[in-house]
């Protein structure tokens, strides 16, 4: 499918309002010009989109924010860069002197092996340690570990995934996504004939939150439930997950702990995972 994304206003991936349109045959527009504010879910969903459009063969094109500090943050975090090379760009982006950032930040990595999954995980760790102590890093490490595995093994394809994190000293905001444009988590599921029965997105993504589900044959361990927990137990958590049409929201380390999961309208290849934490 070709389409057009449009991103505008601040977090809008993480909106269950139509933001893709099938209307460009053989081409994906990004129109991020009104975009005032970008998070690792745009910087790294952008970035999957643009590789599996590429591969199928269709142009990609990027309009730049009209803002220009947010079109400086996304060449201050390699999406200019990790972009494919036969992306086009609507203009330039002078690129700023870097100041060395790795105490707070992770740029655009790719993830095309549990190896290189587990040297993204090292990298968080080593941001969530300056920022928040040994104690708080090693948790985050555990959390973001999980997640990152999950898609270096079970969202494997051609243009593998893409993790990046940033986080906010003075706020103690953690925030970390990792897109892939694998199978999906539906289809990774209907893998074990344990959840034959599934037949919708917003369904499988409910599911993965039980424990012991996964789409292996094999017992495993309690994965995404054990990282809701671990994150919930260290401060405010919410985990968004995008998968085919569906739209998982859950919130925890809250009074009053809610999931919420829904058919949205758009829907996206493989699975787009956003970790908020705010610790206190």
């Amino acid at each position: 499918m070709t389409m057009y994304l449009r991103l505008a206003g601040s977090q809008p991936l993480l909106s269950s309002r139509r933001l893709l349109e099938p209307d460009f045959p053989g081409e994906l527009v990004v129109d991020a010009r009104e975009l005032d504010f970008a998070t690792p879910l745009d910087l790294t969903a952008i970035t999957a989109l643009a590789h599996s459009h590429v591969v199928q063969g269709d142009r990609v094109r990027l309009l730049l924010p009209n803002d220009l500090g947010v079109a400086s943050y996304l060449e201050r975090m390699d999406l200019l860069n990790r972009l494919p090379y036969r992306c086009e760009f609507d203009r330039t982006v002078r690129a700023k002197a870097r100041a060395d950032r790795s105490d707070s930040l992770l740029e655009i990595t790719p993830v095309k092996s549990t190896t290189e999954g587990a040297a993204a995980s090292a990298r968080v760790f080593g941001v969530a340690r300056a920022n928040l102590g040994d104690h708080l890093g090693a948790l985050t490490l555990r959390v973001v570990g999980e997640l990152i595995d999950n898609a270096a093994s079970h969202g494997r394809s051609e243009t593998g995934s893409f993790v990046a994190v940033q986080i906010y000293p003075s706020a103690r905001r953690l925030e970390f996504a990792v897109c892939d444009t694998g199978v999906g988590i539906l289809e990774h599921l209907k893998g074990n004939p344990a959840h034959q029965d599934l037949n919708r997105d917003h369904e499988a993504l409910t599911r993965a939150l039980e424990p012991g589900v996964s789409g292996e044959r094999e017992a495993r361990g309690n994965g995404l439930p054990d990282l809701l927990k671990m994150a919930g137990g260290a401060g405010r958590t919410r985990l968004v997950i995008r998968s085919g049409n569906g739209l998982l929201s859950t919130n925890s380390g809250v009074e009053n702990p809610s999931t919420r999961s829904d058919s949205v309208p758009d829907s996206v290849k493989g699975t787009w995972a956003w970790l908020r934490v705010m610790f206190p």
